[in-house]
């Protein structure tokens, strides 16, 4: 069996946006788990890309995730250097790389020259590059001709079956996950401030706002129909504010995003979703499993149209059978022909 290592393996930081506490990588290990021998995630690391070089000449392959992010982390000028020599290392010894793509770029704007290198260095280095999102393909392929041959996208997987909710509608609209600048929730608000439309849906804003400065930025338009819970939502309070809602919005803002997980995670309930016509919102609008807008003028207009209508859930059910964790460890397998 082969030997793969999956960054990043760090704790999950509750109060931090670093994004190494996604469950994606956990998932990601468990379904390769048929196919490659793993690292122990369970025993998380503070080294970073330091901690890969204690596996370095018994792997296989190396599955890098949000490694845009690097410059970014303690240390991130010397992690950088090190992935340099770890790439050349792995070529050398013709190992697999392997990079999942998730944005176009790092949702924060410091150090971005040396981001820019890493995503470049990772896209000429890269054996295969997966994306969750139809434009990462074309944006992968404008920046490096090369990556062309390499790239290949499949739809995020999803690891939960879908819920049915028979709660009664106490809000038309639920904003939730982590409340960052990046994802437009103030921009959302003042914009209906501005047409003099913020008592006229009903809007529950449940999730923790970071940094904590934003939070000024989004508690000003609360009123008796915008609720703020400024607070990680267990599953249980989520699956129940969620049954509430009609509509799950999404209002990002930031050209960096190409897929979220938070979108994936939104498709198991029963309610409909908007997003905006960027990324992997696009590619699931055009399947008819979500609703995209272009603007804001548009976003009021379909919203107003589907509080009146009832929700079928009929593609969002053959999405979710057609696109599981097991099938993506598959595809992988296909790509690497391991």
């Amino acid at each position: 069996m082969i030997k793969a290592y999956i960054y990043p393996n760090p704790a999950a930081i509750r109060n931090s946006i670093d994004l190494a506490g996604s469950p994606y990588v956990s998932h990601l290990r468990t379904a390769l788990r048929q196919y490659a021998g793993i690292n122990d995630l369970s025993k998380p690391t503070k080294y970073g890309i330091l901690d890969i070089f204690r596996y370095l000449f018994r792997l296989d392959m190396i599955v890098f995730n949000w490694i845009e992010d690097l410059p970014d982390k303690k240390g991130g000028y010397l992690q950088c250097l090190l992935l340099v020599f770890l790439l050349n290392f792995m070529k050398i010894r013709r190992k697999k790389i392997i990079w999942v793509m998730h944005n176009k770029l790092s949702h924060q704007k410091r150090n971005l020259f040396l981001k820019k290198y890493t995503f470049s260095l990772m896209l000429k280095k890269s054996d295969l590059i997966i994306t969750h999102a139809r434009e990462g393909v074309s944006y992968a392929g404008s920046l490096f001709r090369g990556a062309a041959n390499k790239i290949r996208f499949v739809h995020h997987p999803m690891m939960r079956q879908p819920v049915q909710s028979g709660l009664k509608y106490k809000f038309d609209i639920i904003i939730w996950g982590k409340i960052v600048p990046y994802k437009g929730v103030d921009k959302f608000l003042r914009f209906l401030k501005e047409q003099s439309l913020l008592e006229k849906y009903r809007i529950c804003i449940a999730g923790e706002i970071y940094p904590p400065q934003y939070k000024t930025e989004i508690v000003q338009y609360a009123n008796q129909n915008i609720i703020i819970e400024d607070k990680f939502l267990p599953e249980d309070e989520l699956n129940c504010r969620i049954g509430e809602s009609k509509i799950i919005l999404f209002t990002y803002i930031n050209d960096s995003v190409l897929s979220s997980g938070a979108l994936m995670d939104s498709l198991i309930y029963n309610r409909y979703v908007i997003g905006p016509a960027v990324g992997a919102f696009k590619d699931l609008a055009e399947e008819k499993v979500i609703n995209t807008y272009t603007d804001y003028i548009e976003l009021i207009q379909l919203i107003d149209a589907l509080l009146v209508k009832e929700f079928d859930y009929e593609n969002r059910k053959v999405f979710i059978n057609n696109n599981t964790w097991e099938s993506f460890a598959g595809k992988i397998k296909e790509w690497l022909q391991v």
